[in-house]
């Protein structure tokens, strides 16, 4: 059983397809700490006492020495005991006295389940779901912020007799101002106008479209495969068959942006100027320390060692280390968070308004990653996925001084403190790494992504999407005698891709894929490292988030468009390896060795 930040159940969905990991607990800022304990065993003892909790469901509970009106939050299919719950735990926070009705929910919204609150800083909104969680194990609510603007003080619902019922167009405003506080569907910057030096997406290349890690599952088929036919172990019509999908593309990225970037990365240039005069074409060199960090660490979701580990010749275990990525302040600079943690408000979006303030290189590859995905909504991954495993990290003195220290505490956002979804990786020869996959929906820790969205395995239908761009950045990179592929694994089978770096090539990934980063060979030398920068994205639909009890169905959405799908597989440029055959004549689509043990299949560069 998974163990979510709040303490709470509701991220408790995983799939087979992922290992599991135990997720680290919430640390709240330390001036509340202290309040936060005591109000949660006073919310805990009421909702368990049936006699307080439906009583304070009842008659509305009055504060001692209170004389004003009861605040009031409206809801959308919520259960007494929820609302119950929902009062006490507003009470608790506020100190004010709170009542709540349960309105009619609108006819194109008939299965909504959310809460209106007005006047509620989000973070208070925050620790109310957290509270929510510990009390009660009931399905998901939603407790989203009201948008003020219409000058109302909330003390009463519109209409002013408490039975209005809640529109559509209201239901989707809540919605989305839930996203925009928490940073939830943070679009890529594109700025208006053609792309310098007239780069459009025909330019690009796909190269590769690599299937694999198939896996039964209990909804509508995610459209990756080309038939229908139910794998030999699924005996209902009611199982689909999933795949992961691996795209690696060549011309997204030309050579001036490929130096432009690179630059960026080891001069800082003017975004933050390093004092060193390092040549970025000197890439024999390795990451500039002024910029760059020995910090970065695998995500270790194999805590039962199922997955390969790194090993010498005689079978001993090899330590981990951490490896090069940039300074937390520089990565910053590049991609502010979302979300103020210490506030709870989107506070970054009004200064990101067209690429404001960002390098003009990394605002121009989110411009063609837009344009080559451009049939969703393209968008940074939540606060919940873009974390970065860092070693250490930065702490206050008060933070030092807690009982419970943890290197990788999460905030009420679902983030480690202030990570952004731009990570830098620069592995040296030596170097090992771990298996692993980047994020999985089935896995979010409760937060207000998982109040929105709840959890599910990626590729659902009509769910968005977590996947991940890996940008290759060396100017020359000779594959075959320095090595470093990506690789790729299919947990089933043990079957491997493996992606070796070309300079510019871009490579989008599922994040629930399992894959590694490799170093260098020896003939690399000790010092070059291979760079890459990663964007952590998030795939919607496109159109509006549905709330709460509506999500889902219609179509998965797709890494590689329809057409682009087509065209490679014309082209037999898409493979499907390992587990992923099992719904198709493996014929031409896989490669096995004499033995019969899986080869891996490499893609080279173009």
């Amino acid at each position: 059983h998974c163990q979510g930040p709040r303490g709470g159940t509701r991220g408790r969905g995983r799939t087979s397809r992922s290992s599991s990991s135990r997720l680290p607990m919430t640390r709240m800022p330390a001036s509340r700490t202290v309040a936060m304990g005591t109000r949660r065993w006073h919310l805990i003892t009421c909702v368990l006492s049936p006699l307080v909790g439906l009583a304070g469901c009842a008659r509305g509970i009055s504060l001692a020495g209170s004389a004003a009106p009861p605040r009031l939050v409206r809801t959308l299919n919520a259960s007494p005991t929820e609302r119950a719950a929902l009062v006490e735990a507003l009470e608790v926070i506020t100190g004010e006295q709170w009542a709540c009705r349960d309105c009619a929910p609108p006819p194109e919204y008939p299965r909504a389940r959310l809460a209106e609150l007005r006047g509620v800083e989000p973070l208070d909104a925050q620790y109310a779901a957290e509270l929510l969680d510990e009390a009660l194990e009931e399905p998901l609510l939603l407790i989203s912020l009201a948008d003020d603007s219409d000058g109302s003080d909330g003390s009463q619902p519109d209409g002013g007799d408490g039975h209005a019922a809640m529109d559509a167009r209201h239901v989707a405003s809540l919605v989305a101002t839930h996203e925009r506080t928490w940073g939830l569907r943070r679009a890529l910057d594109a700025p208006s106008g053609h792309s310098p030096g007239g780069w459009t997406p025909d330019r690009a290349t796909l190269s590769a479209r690599v299937l694999f890690d198939g896996a039964a599952r209990e909804d509508v088929d995610n459209g990756m495969l080309e038939r229908d036919d139910a794998p030999a172990d699924a005996d209902s019509e009611d199982f689909a068959w999933d795949v992961s999908e691996v795209a690696v593309w060549d011309g997204v990225c030309d050579e001036p942006l490929r130096a432009a970037l690179l630059e960026l990365l080891q001069t800082g240039a003017d975004f933050y100027p390093a004092a060193s005069t390092l040549d970025p074409a000197d890439e024999a060199a390795g990451p500039n320390p002024e910029l760059w960090t020995r910090a970065l660490v695998d995500r270790d979701d194999d805590p039962d060692g199922t997955r390969e580990a790194p090993s010498s010749a005689d079978g001993a275990a090899l330590p981990v280390a951490p490896s090069w990525t940039l300074r937390p302040e520089v990565a910053r600079r590049l991609c502010p968070p979302p979300v103020d943690t210490q506030h709870g408000s989107g506070s970054g979006d009004a200064a990101r308004a067209e690429g404001a303030g960002r390098p003009a290189a990394i605002v121009e590859m989110e411009r063609r990653l837009r344009a080559l995905l451009g049939h969703c909504d393209v968008c940074f991954s939540p606060p919940p996925f873009a974390a970065v495993p860092l070693l250490g990290g930065d702490r206050d003195e008060e933070e030092e001084d807690e009982e419970e220290e943890d290197e990788d505490s999460v905030e009420l956002d679902g983030s480690l403190g202030g990570s952004t979804p731009i990570v830098a990786n620069a592995p040296q020869m030596g170097e090992r790494f771990l298996w692993h996959i980047d994020g999985d929906p089935a896995q979010a820790a409760p937060s207000p992504w998982t109040d929105l969205h709840g959890s599910y395995p990626n590729r659902s239908p009509g769910r968005p999407r977590l996947v991940s761009a890996l940008l290759y950045l060396n100017k020359e990179w000779d594959a075959n005698a320095w090595g470093a592929p990506t690789r790729f694994r299919d947990p089933p089978t043990g079957a491997e891709v493996r992606v070796l770096p070309s300079p510019g090539r871009l490579v989008l990934m599922d994040q629930d894929a399992t894959h590694t980063v490799t170093a260098p060979d020896v003939a690399a030398g000790a010092q070059r490292a291979r760079f890459s920068l990663v964007w952590k994205l998030c795939l919607f639909p496109t159109g509006p988030t549905p709330p709460p009890g509506e999500q889902g169905g219609g179509a998965p959405v797709r890494m590689s468009s329809e057409p682009t799908a087509r065209q490679a597989r014309a082209a037999q440029r898409e493979h499907v390896v390992g587990s992923a055959c099992r719904r198709l004549d493996p014929a031409g689509r896989s490669e096995t060795s004499a033995g019969g043990a899986p080869a891996p299949l490499v893609i080279p560069p173009p």
